[in-house]
């Protein structure tokens, strides 16, 4: 049923009717905004969400757990150092740069920082079975 042109009306009254001319054009042009108005939303929404999320630092592409001492006042923190870390680190209780990572001998269980030299042994059993010091995160 076709209504007679009056300001405010359409032409067709139920939806199953064809829609032609400018109409028709209007309510395409208002669905593809819509769509693209939505489509632009979701996209925002995973950009402020990638944004706002904390990268989790235990994983093991942004570094390592270490156990490390201070040379110059013997102050121990645990901590997580990035691949690219150079050594030795600035104390957080001393401010000197005294921060080596702390070495474990696997023969005493003696703990230690190494002194500079290529061939690391243990000063109390002069053991060559030494490793890193870290533990399992709890």
């Amino acid at each position: 049923m076709i209504r007679p042109l009056e300001r405010g009306y359409s032409t067709l009254s139920t939806s199953g009717e064809v829609s032609i001319g400018a109409f028709a054009r209007r309510q395409r042009i208002r669905r593809l905004a819509l769509g693209a108005f939505g489509v632009a939303l979701a996209v925002i929404g995973v950009f402020v969400y990638r944004w706002i999320t904390i990268p989790d630092v235990t994983n093991p592409r942004f570094g390592y757990a270490v156990e490390m001492r201070c040379r110059v006042c013997g102050h121990e923190i645990r901590t997580q150092v990035a691949h690219s870390q150079r050594f030795p680190d600035v104390c957080e209780n001393c401010g000197e740069m005294g921060m080596d990572p702390l070495w474990k001998c696997l023969g005493c269980g003696y703990e230690f920082v190494p002194k500079a030299s290529e061939n690391v042994t243990c000063p109390i059993c002069l053991s060559p079975k030494v490793g890193a010091a870290a533990r399992p995160h709890p």
